[in-house]
């Protein structure tokens, strides 16, 4: 027999199963907001390099989009620690390297892969499903 729909099932109340998807949820947002940050300072990078009459170093944007890999693999479930630790030092790198005109906008980013690193169980590799059987 089917249970009624209980909302605070899915809110988030103070049951292990719920406290566990809650914590992977903020995972996997965080995740996509690093995601959607690095993405971001790729454009700014873009246009800034073509506003100031030069191309942009394409290398430089691979070592980006490098940098954006591990935090849209965090979100899709494929959780390790490895990654994002690799992930901030990439980031880390791309900023000390563009230092001197937007390095800085990158640093956010650093730290969000660390935290996104201390917030990942040791030996958890992959989120493991909700599940609703209470």
């Amino acid at each position: 027999m089917r249970r009624p729909w209980q909302p605070a099932r899915y809110l988030g109340s103070g049951r292990r199963g719920c406290q566990r998807y809650s914590r992977d949820v903020k995972v996997r947002l965080l995740a996509l907001s690093l995601a959607a940050w690095v993405a971001f300072y790729g454009w700014v990078y873009i246009v800034s390099m073509r506003d100031q009459g030069s191309t942009p170093h394409w290398w430089y944007l691979a070592i980006i989009g490098a940098g954006a890999a591990p935090p849209l693999l965090t979100a899709a479930g494929v959780w390790s620690r490895f990654l994002l630790v690799c992930d901030a030092a990439i980031l880390g790198g791309a900023a000390i390297a563009a230092l001197p005109s937007q390095g800085m906008l990158l640093l956010p980013g650093v730290v969000a892969a660390a935290v996104l690193a201390g917030r990942i169980s040791a030996g958890r590799y992959r989120a493991k499903p909700y599940n609703d059987a209470g």
